[in-house]
C-alpha cells in the first residue's frame, strides 16, 4: 500500500496479480520489489536511447523515489510528455487509470 496514496485502492486483484508475478522465475524484476521499495533500477540509460512514442506520467504524491528523479527523467527527454497524475504515488496506473488514460489521449490527440 505504500505505492498508493489511497490504500482503497489496492484491490485484491492487484494483490493476486503482484503475488502471481512474484512468485515466478526472476521475480526480483516483478512489480512487487518495485512497489515495496526493494527495487532500485535506474532507467535513465534505455530512456535516452528510448525509440518508441512515449510518455512519462508520475504520481504527483510519489514518495519512494520522489518527484525530483520524475523531473530528472523527464529533463533527458524534453521531447517526451511529462504529466504529474494528481493523488496517486508510485502506480498511478492502477490508482488513477481514468487519469492515466486522459494523459494518453491528450498526448496523442485521441
Amino acid at each position: 500500500q505504500e505505492g498508493f496514496s489511497d490504500a482503497s485502492a489496492v484491490t485484491t486483484q492487484i494483490v493476486d496479480a503482484f503475488l502471481f508475478n512474484a512468485r515466478k522465475p526472476n521475480s526480483a524484476w516483478s512489480a512487487l520489489p518495485f512497489a515495496n521499495g526493494r527495487l532500485r533500477f535506474d532507467i535513465a540509460p534505455y530512456l535516452a536511447r528510448l525509440s518508441v512514442p512515449a510518455l512519462i506520467f508520475w504520481g504527483a504524491e510519489e514518495t519512494q523515489v520522489g518527484l525530483t528523479v520524475g523531473r530528472r527523467l523527464a529533463a533527458l527527454r524534453p521531447d517526451l510528455p511529462f504529466t504529474l497524475i494528481p493523488s496517486s504515488k508510485a502506480c498511478p496506473e492502477l490508482e488513477r487509470p481514468q487519469s492515466v488514460i486522459a494523459a494518453i489521449q491528450s498526448s496523442t490527440g485521441g
